[in-house]
């Protein structure tokens, strides 16, 4: 296969990520989403893990051919631009004139931490995961049996978590999900599939990739979605994320045609997607582009449809950006 082969294929995976990422955070322009609607949503609970192995899988690629500190700075410099810059305009956007009277530190916390506005949290995690990169691939080949061990023991602690949600003590519930300790099952795997031939990765993964399905099942038949900790500390999203993508990253499938083209450049486009989306469904939620009806059918299709759209738009507003001064930002 081509280098350039490889590459559409990643960029057609982030693609589908990005997509599914908008399209949980678009669900809110349907006053009644359809089940499909939801059971579409719960399985898009794969994006994020899935742009954290890919994200891990590129770091070790990257400083298998050159120092990982210079590397290092580059890549913490690249993400602090838009980081910094969305973060305050969605600071602005959003912040009550009130709070403007507090401190400092409650500021901070609660609008540059990871809860300002919807995709902060990504930030957050990709800091972490370069900071402790090192430290993490040391781990990985110093024994192949501790990225195993690491899996099963974050499965035991998401079903801890998952339902045990009303009874965890104060810190962890105010962390949430933001702590990369959640996500080291993520960036083991991206650091393994960067040296597949290195742990001989079976292709048996192939056959069960079905088990993607258990996310909107779980959601459906045990788990309360209004009392959750978190739906990335699902038990069935860790273990669809590692098999999906490990089936996917060996096989490496592409989509051809119009719609290979178009995954291509939203996967191309996922960093400025990532960051406008929030901007844009507050847009298209003041000029009322919502859908209010209870046709199951109509929503359904209505929701497809809208978060394509969002992607679209921002695309053309990112080619723009990238011809201007402000090209840093996305």
């Amino acid at each position: 296969m081509k280098s350039s082969d490889r590459e559409l294929f990643y960029d057609q995976l982030k693609g589908v990520a990005i997509v599914g990422v908008v399209y949980i955070h678009s669900l809110s322009l349907i006053s009644h989403p359809s089940y499909a609607a939801l059971f579409t949503s719960d399985l898009f609970r794969i994006s994020v893990p899935f742009f954290i192995v890919t994200f891990s899988f590129f770091i070790e690629k990257s400083i298998k051919k050159r120092d990982y500190k210079n590397f290092f700075v580059k890549r913490i410099t690249s993400l602090i631009y838009p980081f910094v810059f969305w973060s305050v305009l969605y600071f602005i956007l959003s912040v009550d004139i009130s709070e403007i009277k507090t401190t400092p530190h409650s500021i901070l916390t609660k609008h540059f931490s990871g809860y300002g506005w919807a995709g902060q949290y990504f930030f957050i995690l990709c800091f972490q995961v370069l900071l402790f990169f090192p430290l993490i691939r040391t781990i990985t080949f110093k024994n192949k049996a501790y990225p195993i061990f690491i899996f099963f023991l974050t499965s035991v602690t998401f079903l801890y978590l998952t339902y045990n949600s009303n009874n965890l003590p104060t810190l962890i519930s105010k962390i949430s999900d933001r702590a990369v300790i959640y996500w080291l099952p993520y960036v083991f795997l991206g650091i393994v599939l960067a040296n597949s031939s290195t742990f001989k990765v079976s292709k048996s993964y192939l056959l069960v990739t079905v088990i993607v399905l258990s996310v909107p099942l779980e959601y459906l038949l045990f788990v309360d979605r209004d009392d959750i900790f978190s739906p990335y500390t699902m038990c069935t999203v860790l273990v669809s994320t590692c098999v999906a993508a490990t089936a996917l990253f060996l096989v490496k499938p592409q989509l051809s045609g119009m719609p290979g083209r178009v995954l291509s450049i939203f996967g191309q486009r996922s960093m400025a997607i990532f960051v406008m989306n929030p901007l844009i469904i507050k847009f298209f939620n003041f000029c009322s582009l919502t859908y209010e009806g209870r046709n199951q059918a109509v929503s359904y299709i209505y929701s497809f449809g809208i978060a394509v759209m969002i992607c679209l738009l921002i695309c053309l507003i990112a080619e723009l950006i990238k011809r201007s001064p402000m090209n840093k930002i996305i």
